[in-house]
């Protein structure tokens, strides 16, 4: 067999294991509960009902619109509607990764074959495994069919022709999306701005593709004043006063989040790696694209992981692209690769001393630390296959110096007590030994080896941040399905209601929801603007809004009669809360008591008695490394002084050792060190001798107890009332 042919297969292979390994991702999580409020507000719009009366909703007509096809699907062949939509997503995908993979083999080089495929299979991934938990999110749907559309516009630029009926159909995908929101459409406008100046002739704007999606914008006009004139009189004017007001947060935390702390670093590398880039042109869509992705993001001024999955699937997209070419160009010396390794180590530096990553990996899951070395390992073998021959022989001698140094790092680290700078040493020595084995001579070698060090520096906080995510989708269904499998065993084929400003997982409850709302997303904006009244007409706009809204809730209780209505007893709500960069504060909030100031819903609200109260708090393992250590000489800190991400030791008043730290929710939490006396005896001494500090050997232990603790975080809290017979 041809190595062509071999590479072929090996891609279909590598293809299809993504496309598996996404399904059972997504088997084993709930789908996200927006994609499901969507589903259950498109089936009443086709059952004939409203924006007004029947989906309060503050999201355009569009979405519900993209999603009838997986709502007819479910009922022509009686499957459940989380199938449908995730069959309808996967198919998209499948349409666009055909269509990108087309105009890739267009856009690279014959001799860069290999690339394309590449980057199809990051595609993949970018599509079907990186949303995780938000996937079928409008976002997700908004990186999956805008793709074709940007790399057909990079064939254009190299003026080459495109099929005018593939022109329409691509045309039709983007369409689809970008006007799914407003500022979606910014994205539209740089591409064709720069595609225009590019050109130097406004005639190269009227094209199969632009015009279609000018033709499905109208379409999309004319449907909205003739359909939807009461989301435009009704609903928007809500939305804009209230929606992003309520749920905004502090542009700090917007544009300084980890997330968006991968984005600055892979677009930075993609611009010092430029002049090396051989798909200059390529990168720039890809930047413009980065750029209209931002917009959107910024401007819903939300730090929320579905607004920023578009950003953050194009800054991996541009920076496999940009390390493509640097890893494959054929070696010679550039300063460019010298600045490229200064920043890689400007990189290492800022994640060990920012980032628990390098600290805790490497020495409490070293075998997966060594996985993640090796697949990069693997990257840059694969990139550098044009420059570099592999033999058989050679991958015989990967496999057996592979099984070695894993045989070396299981013993190593589970029979021997590291710190966590030689267990970080470890993984640097296993990057060089593994460039050394790269068959060149020694100036290439060390080339190699500073290509490892760099994807494997890059790629490590997006690494983990994907593991992350992965738990927190399993955590969500564990975490919420005591609540789902309540209300289907005690409530089936009845109603509810949530009174609630936490949007309720609407797919895999069997009973029938009766509320007009997703959840209450005004509400937040509502509660927050009774602290900053400017005067006397937005007080007055405000007590009518107000009036609106719980009239709508008891309209909703007095046609639509739900059996049972669960009322958020939460101490800290969604939403309902003020958010600093050390801080969460509570609004002090209680729904009922702000209701009943509305004499309808004073009036329906006779007909309910209090039953009982459900409620889970789930246990969250804690992770030393993700705080400061701090010393507390003959001192117990009192909650003003503790600071969040600092983790306090101190003797308390009986003479135990404690620690003291905040939670994600900024709740102040102490435990006490159960460890026997004689491992106690370094903290003790540490912690009454004036000017000590802690041994290294000390903190060990201290910290591999904390590994073994969790906390308990309530989760959620309802009361629960049933209507009177």
């Amino acid at each position: 067999m041809s190595s062509h042919i071999f590479q072929r297969y090996a891609f279909l292979v590598f293809l299809f294991f993504i496309l598996v390994w996404a399904w059972l991702n997504q088997a084993d999580t709930y789908m996200n509960f927006d994609t499901g409020w969507f589903l259950e507000a498109t089936e009443r719009m086709l059952a004939g009902g409203n924006y007004a009366n029947d989906f309060f909703e503050n999201n355009p007509p569009w979405i519900l619109y993209l999603t009838i096809p997986p709502v007819i699907f479910a009922k022509t062949f009686s499957i459940n509607l989380t199938m449908a939509m995730r069959l309808y997503v996967f198919s998209f995908a499948i349409i666009s990764l055909g269509l990108s993979y087309y105009f890739l083999l267009k856009i690279f080089a014959k001799s860069d074959v290999y690339l394309a495929r590449l980057l199809t299979i990051v595609l993949a991934f970018l599509f079907l495994v990186l949303p995780s938990f938000e996937f079928g999110q409008r976002e997700n749907l908004f990186f999956i069919l805008s793709m074709p559309y940007l790399l057909m516009m990079e064939q254009r630029l190299q003026d080459r022709n495109v099929n005018f009926y593939l022109a329409v159909f691509v045309g039709l995908l983007g369409g689809l999306v970008f006007i799914l929101k407003p500022y979606f459409l910014m994205t539209l406008f740089l591409v064709e701005f720069y595609y225009l100046i590019r050109k130097k002739n406004l005639k190269v704007v009227i094209r199969p593709e632009t015009l279609t999606i000018l033709a499905l914008l109208i379409a999309y006009i004319v449907i909205i004043g003739l359909y939807h004139r009461d989301y435009l009189a009704v609903v928007l004017p809500i939305a804009a006063r209230y929606c992003y007001f309520g749920s905004r947060h502090l542009w700090s935390l917007l544009f300084f989040s980890q997330f968006c702390t991968v984005c600055y670093i892979f677009l930075l590398f993609c611009l010092i790696s430029y002049k090396l880039n051989r798909y200059k042109s390529l990168t720039v869509i890809f930047l413009l694209a980065w750029l209209g992705f931002f917009f959107s993001y910024a401007i819903q001024q939300e730090d929320v992981y579905y607004r920023l999955l578009p950003v953050y699937a194009m800054s991996i997209l541009m920076f496999m692209l940009a390390f493509a070419s640097y890893a494959s160009t054929p070696i010679k010396y550039h300063p460019v690769y010298l600045w490229i390794m200064y920043f890689a180590l400007v990189v290492f530096i800022y994640l060990k001393k920012t980032t628990y990553l390098l600290d805790y990996y490497p020495l409490f899951h070293p075998m997966l630390s060594l996985v993640f070395v090796t697949t990069i390992f693997l990257m840059v073998l694969y990139l550098l296959q044009k420059n570099v021959k592999f033999t058989m022989r050679f991958y015989a001698r990967f496999l057996t110096l592979f099984l070695l140094i894993s045989c070396f790092v299981y013993g190593l680290f589970y029979y021997i007590n590291l710190t966590e700078f030689y267990a970080l040493f470890v993984n640097l020595l296993i990057i060089v030994i593994y460039g050394c084995l790269i068959p060149s001579n020694n100036k290439n070698k060390i080339y190699y080896i500073s290509f490892i060090f760099v994807a494997c520096v890059m790629v490590l906080l997006p690494f983990f941040q994907f593991l992350a995510m992965l738990e927190i989708a399993k955590n969500n269904k564990k975490d919420f399905v005591k609540l789902v499998n309540y209300i289907n065993d005690n409530i089936p084929q009845k109603s509810y209601y949530f009174i609630s400003t936490t949007i309720p997982n609407f797919l895999e409850f069997k009973a029938n929801n009766a509320s007009r709302f997703s959840f209450y997303w005004l509400l937040p904006g509502l509660v927050k603007q009774t602290y900053q009244f400017q005067d006397n007409e937005t007080y007055k706009q405000y007590q009518k809004d107000k009036k609106f809204f719980i009239d709508m809730v008891a309209e909703d209780l007095a046609i639509k009669k739900p059996e049972w209505i669960f009322v958020d007893k939460s101490t800290l709500k969604s939403y309902l809360f003020w958010r600093t960069v050390d801080r969460v504060i509570p609004v002090p909030f209680d729904y009922l008591i702000y209701f009943n100031d509305n004499e309808k819903f004073k009036d329906v609200w006779k007909n309910y008695r209090y039953s009982s109260n459900i409620k889970y708090a789930s246990h969250v393992y804690l992770n030393p490394y993700q705080y400061e250590l701090q010393l507390n000489f003959k001192h117990v800190p009192d909650e003003s002084t503790i600071q969040f991400r600092s983790l306090y030791l101190y003797v308390n008043s009986n003479n135990h050792i404690e620690i003291a730290f905040k939670d994600n929710n900024r709740q102040l939490r102490r435990m006490e060190v159960s460890l026997d006396e004689n491992q106690l005896r370094g903290m003790r001494y540490a912690l009454t001798t004036p000017g000590a500090e802690l041994e290294r050997r000390d903190k060990m232990i201290l910290y591999k107890w904390i590994l073994k603790q969790s906390i308990e975080v309530n989760l959620y809290s309802y009361d629960l009332y049933h209507r009177k017979k």
